[in-house]
């Protein structure tokens, strides 16, 4: 997976009979073939841009059929979604000052910034697909990216360059042969062999003194050098810290249901997919148990209530179970009132561990405002059988919440491995 597509919210994967993965999701179609990737999006045909949820088929032809929000599209021809060559770019303009730069050009020292215009010889009917990446070899090694085709660089120093332009097309993950163009910045007149040269021949004391005069002059440049580096050092390292809390908020929102705290379903069937994947990992499989909650006739406090008393049911509910876990366990909400709890390390059968966990719920009214509510809860628990599917271990637990339902309901029941 590419670290752009972690941001999108993916409704559905599947394999088809080549090996290719479909992986759709809100903003089209992302398939691989084993070595590329490619998107397909309502720009290139697609009906809709949102994939609606397990929406796919493929027919015996090759064909595959995809749900959207708005309706079904059938691409005919999915190896045409490999076919297109790799993109291309051209330099439109390169100039400082209004002067355009030709290859090979040498540049008086100035202040001034240098212009760049790209574009592209082929058609791109959704513009959020290509961008820029340039450097100037002589002065920087790293890429500088940027989805914007006219381009403003700060002056260069002194020096020879090279830049180096290429097109990136973000559906397929390529980037365009690099277009270059080689040119020098020559030194200001007063740095020129000539002048120094002239500074000797009119007298040795003027020299002596010009040379004294450009000794304190460059440390003076120096210690600003070092001051402006400083400053520039220290404000990266606020910009970097920031970006870093940023990221850790919207890490957690991603994972995180907004309403209770607790892990959202992705992020608490990400959480169990790992525990599951550590077990068969271990010499000694490890247990992992996953625990199926369900709060009793939670639709009946809604409807008597309101919903707000209902969200305030569910926060309540999410506290006291937070309370009684222990550190490797985790919960999350697995959808509308029902929660997830994954126990590694629990063994079997447990029963004065699991009943803690329903007790959590239903031990004592809650108190929400003013009124006092009794909840309970029913708990269907399964552990894992190594070589059994995430899917399939979710099955035997929510058969094991059935059962407790069917038996009474505020009750644990089993599913033995």
């Amino acid at each position: 997976m590419q670290p752009e597509q972690r941001e999108l919210q993916i409704y559905l994967i599947r394999r088809t009979h080549n090996g290719w993965i479909w992986m759709g999701h809100n903003q089209g179609v992302d398939v691989y073939d084993g070595r590329r990737w490619s998107r397909l999006s309502q720009s290139q045909g697609l009906l809709w841009d949102d994939i609606s949820e397990s929406a796919f088929f493929e027919d015996h032809d090759g064909s595959v059929w995809i749900g959207t929000s708005k309706g079904a599209s059938h691409v005919l021809d999915p190896q045409r979604l490999f076919q297109a060559g790799a993109p291309r770019v051209t330099l439109t303009e390169f100039s400082r000052g209004g002067h355009p730069i030709a290859a090979g050009a040498r540049l008086p020292w100035n202040q001034e910034s240098l212009h760049i215009e790209a574009g592209s010889p082929d058609l791109y009917d959704d513009r959020n697909r290509v961008s820029l990446r340039y450097r100037f070899e002589g002065a920087q090694t790293r890429w500088i990216h940027t989805p914007n085709f006219e381009i403003e660089h700060p002056p260069l120093a002194p020096g020879e360059y090279t830049l180096e332009l290429q097109l990136l097309d973000a559906y397929r993950h390529s980037v365009s042969a690099p277009v270059r163009v080689a040119f020098s910045v020559e030194p200001a007149w007063w740095r020129s062999k000539s002048m120094q040269a002239l500074y000797v021949l009119l007298c040795g004391g003027l020299a002596i003194a010009a040379l004294h005069w450009r000794e304190r002059h460059l440390r003076q440049r120096e210690r600003q050098l070092a001051e402006l580096v400083a400053l520039r050092t220290q404000e990266l390292e606020h910009d970097k810290r920031e970006l870093e809390i940023a990221r850790a908020a919207l890490a957690v929102k991603a994972s995180h249901d907004s309403l209770t705290g607790l892990l959202n379903r992705a992020g608490i069937l990400d959480a169990l997919a790992a525990q599951m994947r550590h077990s068969v990992a271990e010499q000694q499989p490890v247990a992992v148990a996953v625990a199926m909650i369900d709060l009793d006739h939670f639709k009946r406090i809604n409807d008597t209530h309101g919903h707000l008393i209902g969200d305030a049911v569910l926060t309540k509910v999410a506290q006291r179970l937070n309370t009684n876990l222990r550190d490797s366990d985790l919960i999350g909400r697995y959808g509308g009132e029902e929660l997830l709890g994954v126990l590694p390390g629990l063994p079997i059968p447990s029963h004065e561990r699991l009943q803690g966990l329903r007790v959590a719920v239903s031990g004592h009214p809650l108190r929400v405002g003013k009124q006092s509510l009794a909840v309970t809860a029913s708990i269907g628990v399964a552990w894992y059988r190594p070589g059994e599917t995430l899917q399939q271990l979710l099955a035997r637990a929510d058969q094991a919440l059935y059962r407790a339902k069917h038996l009474g309901r505020n009750r644990v029941e089993l599913q033995h491995p």
